[in-house]
């Protein structure tokens, strides 16, 4: 479930040195594809900015590695996750 695959992105931002806070939403990103789908997904892991899609985009280039390492470390610890399906 994405519930636990976000908990174990939280460990391990942790680990690196920051905190992650989560929600759900009813977005639209690509991520709803496989969310749709019942298949464990996150969105929003990429580096911290604001006003996107104008003009005054930005991003804050500090947050891209922590955030890259994150992810990284993530992937590697699959295996600590335990996706039981509800479908």
């Amino acid at each position: 479930m994405s519930s636990a695959l976000f908990e174990l992105y939280q460990v391990q931002a942790k680990a690196i040195g920051f905190a992650v806070d989560g929600e759900f939403t009813g977005g639209c990103s690509d991520a709803g594809w496989t969310a749709s789908l019942g298949i464990p997904t996150l969105c929003g892991l990429g580096p911290v900015g604001a006003k996107m899609h104008t003009d005054e985009e930005y991003c804050l280039l500090d947050t891209l590695v922590p955030r890259t390492q994150a992810l990284a470390s993530t992937l590697l610890n699959l295996q600590d996750v335990s996706f039981a399906s509800a479908r």
